[in-house]
């Protein structure tokens, strides 16, 4: 954490900072005007340019015997050191597995790199920092394998290439703004607020090969949105990326992922009403939500208000206030009583062969669903392992349709 006088919070656990508190870093006069967070290092830019930094030593490019840094040192000041006498203006640190090195900008647009080694990679040959400098293309972002420069443009440095100029790309001709990277995807807002993405784990229903506009696919919920940051956490593994952004009003965006299925991780508005978003499985309500998949548009349902709203680990369930049951989710043991489907990736009306209302609905973590409906009847369906947890007093026989427990 940076405040606005200079100083330095860290929040953690190591030999020099305790658990579960944010520490003042001393730093003796030092004033620090940038922060940047990776996943194996923290590198910190001081007002007189220099790098301090904090991690796994071979991200430092620094000579030590240790194998982590547990306490902030100065880069600059290292003896035999490339950086002694270099001013940094800008500072990235590596967010992701897969590209933990570091990356810092000097007062003279040169881009170095450090991981095992300090390195000006401006100055090597046959490589897009060199050539953007060789052109006077200043860089204004570095994010895993991609760099946005001053003209908008957005660079590839896996492959050397320009991705503004490949006509592809729903970003050729847009000039690029802001940048984040996800688990496995990049996020781009143009300057006229537009998103893009591409790739996996997005806040898109499917991964993409080239990028798209999300204001622009059909039915896009975010049409009119006009966006202006992007907060992503590509560190996460696994493909849970959390995502956040806001638009030009202030107002705040975001989804847990970019798996996305419909229904369930989809970019979407956060309102008052959801306390903890990134401990919800999503964070759009149904009466706000139009679906982005045409396929399964015409299955979906607006404006409906719910009184109740359960999880598992794999599957949901929600009630309304017509006493209509609502599922979604994993459906390997037909828990959610959508024996058609695989997995549901909208929320599903329940079907019964009668007119009930439900009152309550559990899961177990059995795959089992059980419904309490408005006259007191027991419903229950789906698996029925060698716990017999369906109540129907066999086991080993999974139920694929609804039985009702108080009629047996």
């Amino acid at each position: 954490y940076l405040d606005k006088k200079g100083d330095v919070y860290i929040y953690g656990k190591n030999d020099y900072y305790p658990e579960n508190k944010f520490t003042k870093v001393n730093m003796g006069k030092n004033k620090f005007i940038d922060i940047s967070v990776g996943v194996y290092s923290m590198l910190l830019l001081d007002e007189s340019g220099k790098i301090w930094y904090i991690g796994y030593k071979n991200n430092s490019g620094i000579n030590e015997n240790n194998q982590y840094i547990n306490e902030f040192v100065c880069l600059n000041d290292y003896e035999d050191n490339s950086l002694n006498n270099v001013k940094i203006t800008k500072i990235f640190a590596g967010k992701t597995y897969s590209n933990s090195e570091n990356y810092v900008i000097d007062d003279m647009g040169r881009v170095w790199n450090f991981g095992e080694n300090m390195v000006c990679v401006s100055e090597t040959e046959n490589n897009i920092f060199s050539k953007l400098y060789l052109t006077n293309i200043k860089i204004i972002d570095i994010s895993e394998k991609y760099i946005l420069a001053e003209n908008g443009k957005l660079y590839n440095m896996s492959t050397n290439t320009c991705l503004s100029d490949d006509s592809n790309n729903e970003i050729y001709g847009k000039k690029i703004v802001c940048i984040g990277i996800t688990y496995d995807g990049v996020i781009a807002i143009d300057e006229n607020g537009k998103l893009y993405v591409k790739g996996k784990h997005v806040g898109y229903a499917q991964s993409t090969d080239s990028f798209i506009c999300l204001n622009d696919v059909p039915n896009s919920h975010i049409k009119d949105v006009k966006f202006e940051k992007v907060g992503v956490d590509g560190i996460t593994s696994g493909g849970y990326s959390p995502i956040i952004l806001s638009d030009m009003n202030g107002q705040l965006y975001g989804c847990l992922d970019g798996y996305s299925y419909v229904g369930r991780r989809m970019i979407g508005k956060i309102t008052n009403n959801v306390q903890n978003f990134l401990a919800q499985p999503d964070s759009i309500t149904i009466n706000e939500f139009e679906a982005t998949i045409p396929n399964y548009a015409e299955k979906y349902t607006y404006n409906i208000k719910f009184d109740k709203v359960v999880t598992s680990g794999y599957s949901s369930a929600a009630i309304d206030k017509e006493g209509r049951l609502w599922t979604w989710g994993s459906n390997s043991s037909n828990q959610t009583s959508n024996s058609s489907l695989g997995k549901v990736v909208i929320p599903t009306l329940v079907e019964f062969n009668e007119d009930i209302k439900i009152e309550d609905i559990v899961f177990s973590s059995n795959d089992t669903t059980v419904a309490l409906d408005s006259k007191g009847r027991l419903w229950s369906w789906g698996r029925n392992g060698y716990y017999p947890t369906l109540g129907v007093g066999i086991n080993d026989c999974d139920s694929y349709s609804k039985v009702c427990l108080s009629t047996l």
